[in-house]
């Protein structure tokens, strides 16, 4: 059950996805592990042909206060979050894709965004991504003429696009669906709407008893 209190308070694990991108997923640890309030935990499901992530992880964690489990799987997304999910045993899981680089404060704003929610509506938070630009003027022209999907508030349109959200927005807004980069477990199941956020149905099919939210990463590698 989520818990109303300090930010500090929510314990967290970090699931992370991955295969054969070594590199990258240290650089996505260097991240979590330089954040202004660090997580319990850092899972990471790993489906790479090579051997070799879990002694890096490892030597990378060796004097951090951070847990580290590590799981082998056969490749596939959401078998290896599914399988992230069930080693959790935190209050929020964060799912971030292996090439996510985190702003220094983005875990503690998300977890203040849960403590603040005192009637339990939120379903989850997101940031935005600061190295990529939005679509120019003809690409936009040409997305909006033929219902693509383009930068806006995180809507879906009637032919089922989805919109990301726009890197001007600097304010909570409701929007009605998130990318996969990161996402969020709540142990307790309850209605909620988004702020940043969606519900990922194909999880939550698999683990009726919980709820998973969404957010996206501030930044990512390119």
């Amino acid at each position: 059950m989520l818990k109303v209190g300090s930010e500090l308070d929510l314990t967290t694990s970090v699931i992370v996805a991955t295969k054969d991108r070594f590199e990258n997923v240290l650089s996505c640890l260097e991240s979590v592990m330089k954040q202004s309030v660090l997580p319990e935990t850092f899972i990471v499901v790993d489906a790479s042909e090579k051997d070799g992530l879990q002694t890096q992880l490892k030597n990378k964690l060796a004097d951090s206060s951070i847990e580290l489990i590590y799981i082998k799987a056969e490749p596939g997304l959401t078998r290896q979050r599914n399988l992230g999910i069930k080693a959790n045993r935190n209050e929020l899981v964060l799912f971030l894709d292996d090439d996510v680089v985190l702003d220094k404060k983005y875990l503690e704003q998300m977890k203040r965004i849960f403590s603040e929610d005192k009637k339990r509506k939120i379903g989850g938070a997101t940031g935005f991504i600061t190295n990529t630009s939005d679509y120019n003027k003809f690409s936009k022209f040409i997305r909006k003429l033929f219902c693509l999907a383009e930068i806006k508030k995180g809507e879906v349109k009637k032919s089922w696009a989805n919109c990301g959200v726009a890197s001007e927005i600097k304010e909570k807004t409701e929007v009605q669906w998130l990318s996969g980069n990161a996402d969020f477990e709540v142990a307790k199941k309850r209605k909620t709407k988004n702020v940043y956020a969606k519900l990922l149905l194909s999880f939550q099919e698999k683990f009726a008893s919980k709820i998973l939210l969404s957010f996206l990463s501030l930044k990512c590698l390119c």
